[in-house]
């Protein structure tokens, strides 16, 4: 009669060939190139831009022709511009890529422009920066451990500045105590070194100190990188709901002024909504 010891024993032996043998198939397939895992950079893009940060997306592709899942384990990541590195870190990740299979991931990184500025004083606000993006998954490969795949790939993102607003002189068509119109000259400067074209402009304008009028300019224009353009925008109110006092005032050859409003342009690297607020000085004419 055989003991229950024995017959355990007999087991676990059993057991233990099995899983020695089921490491070793995947060491031999491992060995082949043909069925080490792999990945690849499928597609890159900027995400959340504004004039403080931005977002790089790699779309990164895992194929598994393995038999068993391939646990991952995490993304080490370095961002450099002409060889000096201003960004790098790890990021965890989870989860695993089906064996026989494939998985895309998404690994986001945040540039923040203040440090990298910082980091970098030779880049300043309005440039294009390339880029090299080095990054190194991790996967855990059942009987081997830690398994790197290095990946590699080029980019570019912008550093934006906000465009210069200023208005320039007034010029009145019409002039009387039951309305006055015309048109303001607003001056829109690019100081980026990438075009952009301006598909509305937003304005609350007030001059001595009342507000007057308030729309929006929705008027696509286009701005080559570093131009200079002035925008003609109809304007009119009524001055008698706005007192003598301000008619007055509107009949000089200049007066104070603010202008308020937002900017919504499109670039080649995405869309971007800018606030502006803008006080001076301007002439008026009739």
């Amino acid at each position: 009669m055989i003991s229950f010891r024995t017959r355990l024993g007999g087991v676990m032996l059993v057991m233990g060939i099995t899983l020695l043998s089921g490491c070793a198939s995947v060491v031999d397939a491992l060995r082949d190139a043909s069925m080490r895992p792999s990945a690849s950079i499928t597609g890159t893009r900027l995400a959340d831009l504004n004039l403080q940060a931005v977002d790089l997306v790699f779309d990164i592709q895992i194929t598994n022709p393995m038999t068993v899942a391939l646990p991952l384990v995490d993304i080490g990541f370095g961002l450099a511009t002409d060889a000096e590195i201003f960004l790098s870190g790890r990021t965890a990740m989870q989860g695993s890529v089906p064996a026989g299979g494939n998985r895309t991931i998404q690994l986001p990184i945040s540039v923040d422009f203040s440090e990298t500025l910082d980091l970098l004083s030779r880049l300043r606000p309005g440039q294009v920066v390339p880029y090299t993006a080095s990054l190194t998954l991790a996967v855990d490969a059942p009987g081997l451990g830690p398994l790197e795949l290095p990946l590699n790939t080029t980019g570019e993102f912008p550093i934006p500045n906000a465009p210069s607003v200023d208005l320039g002189k007034v010029e009145w068509t019409n002039f009387s105590l039951n309305s006055i119109a015309g048109v303001m000259n607003v001056d829109i400067g690019n100081t980026n070194e990438f075009p952009f074209e301006l598909s509305d402009l937003s304005y609350s304008l007030s001059l001595a100190g009342a507000d007057v009028t308030q729309g929006v300019m929705d008027q696509a224009t286009s701005f080559a990188a570093k131009e200079k353009s002035t925008l003609r925008i109809p304007i009119g109110f009524s001055p008698l709901q706005l007192g003598v006092g301000l008619f007055n005032a509107l009949k000089e050859s200049d007066t104070s002024y603010n202008m308020a409003g937002n900017l919504s342009l499109d670039t080649q690297f995405g869309k971007l909504d800018l606030p502006y607020d803008k006080s001076g000085s301007t002439e008026m004419t009739r």
